[in-house]
């Protein structure tokens, strides 16, 4: 598919995040695709947790955004996606580590990734 991974604001203004996760995994259930969806709200209670969850979403991160936890978050699904291995370093927030890990995910295959 075109998205690798999805970041889903719970709280926008016409179709909050539990509708769209919704609408994204209907598109998608005549299909072996399953792009990641993770949630991000400053919703950080359990009860949170397990509502984007039993909605369909992938993943859970707060508000104010933890940046070892976020890229935490995308090495896990971006391995899961790719499948090869590539990924497989201690990915942290400076460094070659972070640079190349970046590089190959959004230049995979050959061409470049953007983030919409």
């Amino acid at each position: 598919g075109y998205y690798d991974m999805i970041f889903m604001d719970i709280h926008m203004p016409v179709m909050d995040g539990f509708t769209a996760t919704g609408e994204i995994r209907a598109l998608q259930k005549n299909s072996a695709e399953h792009i990641p969806i993770i949630a991000m709200t400053a919703d950080a209670f359990e009860e949170d947790v397990l509502k984007c969850k039993n909605a369909g979403m992938d993943a859970h991160i707060s508000k104010p955004i933890d940046i070892a936890r976020l890229f935490e978050v995308i090495r896990i699904y971006a391995d899961k996606e790719s499948g090869d291995g590539k990924n497989e370093e201690k990915v942290n927030g400076s460094g070659t580590c972070m640079y190349a890990f970046m590089q190959r995910l959004f230049r995979r295959e050959g061409r470049a990734r953007s983030i919409h």
